[in-house]
């Protein structure tokens, strides 16, 4: 144990990336460390040297503020560059992209995660991702336990101590395991306490498409908990994606956050909310005034579809359920269904008008 508590401390003094002594042999959280700092780096970044060379030419300097790369992701002449900045302290930034005949051209920063996951994370097809990730499905685990117990420590520390080259390669070695989904959740769990979790065990697996879905044994303190992610492959390898919330409950979540803003709206245009007929037009009316973002999509990645009444004074938001087909012979019905391939209605109280129950 002594051994163990010694050659964690020589790690928080060793750069991230630098050989590990023989301690690693007996301790498991070195060796995870040691397996994530050898994975293949990225050979070189496209999206960012053109961001670089962009703001250099508008600003006649480089960027004063170095900028962590996580991922460059594309999709058809779409493309969007993750990294974390430290300007105001450690924060996700990303950068918008357009292909054109003469190449990649840089477009916007990009506020606000939902910008990002509509790019990403909706659509045909798989984008392409870039980045240093993937582990053997065996390691997940224990980087699970790693996430929430060591890595904050090490963060906290390169923090305090305005390290930031040294914080920028901590977060790309926990980021290799985790899925880029959760990279906010992976920048908050830097300023909370460590969990003090004793053991994670796989205890349980099914396919979930073209990813799995994995239940996890936590031992914290002596007590058992059990919790569900989604694991995704990346890289020849696998990351923990999410954790895992039934599509249905994550579909009424983000209908409900439309609610105050389409109310908040309304205060401001005589009880009126806005008369558009797709559910697009709401964004440029609905954000930044009366909130931050506006959820784009379904958990099946679908766009809901907004129905105002003719008086301006209701209206339903409406998700095409998980077969992704609009039925809308069945919107006025009510009651409850167990089958998520239903059309979920929400009118403007925040009403589900019909409960999906999971079937018994």
């Amino acid at each position: 144990m002594r051994c163990a508590r010694v050659a964690s401390v020589l790690l928080a003094l060793a750069p991230a990336g630098s050989a590990v002594p023989w301690a690693a042999e007996d301790d498991p959280i070195l060796r995870l460390e040691a397996d994530l700092d050898a994975l293949p780096p990225v050979a070189s970044w496209p999206l960012r040297d053109v961001l670089v060379k962009t703001l250099t030419s508008r600003q006649g300097a480089p960027p004063a503020d170095f900028e962590f790369p996580i991922a460059e992701v594309y999709r058809g002449d779409r493309a969007v560059l993750l990294a974390v900045g430290v300007r105001k302290g450690a924060e996700a930034a990303m950068f918008g992209f357009r292909k054109d005949t003469a190449g990649w051209q840089f477009v916007e920063e990009l506020r606000g995660w939902a910008a990002v996951e509509e790019m990403v994370f909706t659509g045909p097809g798989e984008p392409r991702i870039v980045r240093r990730a993937g582990l053997a499905q065996e390691k997940l685990p224990l980087h699970l336990r790693y996430l929430r117990r060591e890595w904050p420590r090490r963060m906290r520390v390169a923090a305090e101590a305005r390290d930031w080259k040294r914080w920028g390669a901590l977060f790309e070695r926990g980021m290799a395991g985790v899925g880029l989904r959760s990279m906010h959740e992976a920048l908050r769990i830097q300023y909370e306490t460590p969990e003090e979790i004793e053991a994670v065990r796989l205890v349980r697996q099914e396919p979930l498409g073209a990813r799995v879905l994995a239940e996890f044994e936590i031992v914290q303190r002596g007590r058992t908990s059990r919790e569900s992610y989604v694991l995704a492959r990346e890289s020849g390898g696998w990351v923990i994606d999410h954790r895992y919330v039934p599509p249905v409950t994550l579909t009424v979540v983000r209908m409900r956050l439309m609610v105050p803003m389409l109310g908040a709206f309304a205060i401001d245009h005589g009880d009126s909310f806005p008369m558009v007929g797709e559910f697009g037009a709401l964004a440029p009316l609905l954000t930044p005034l009366y909130g931050r973002e506006l959820p784009p999509a379904d958990a099946w990645g679908t766009p809901f579809r907004y129905v105002v009444g003719k008086d301006g004074k209701t209206f339903r938001v409406v998700s095409a359920g998980a077969d992704k087909v609009f039925k809308p012979e069945t919107w006025p019905l009510t009651g409850s269904y167990t089958d998520p391939a239903e059309d979920i209605v929400m009118d403007d109280t925040g009403t589900i008008l019909r409960q999906w129950q999971p079937p018994r």
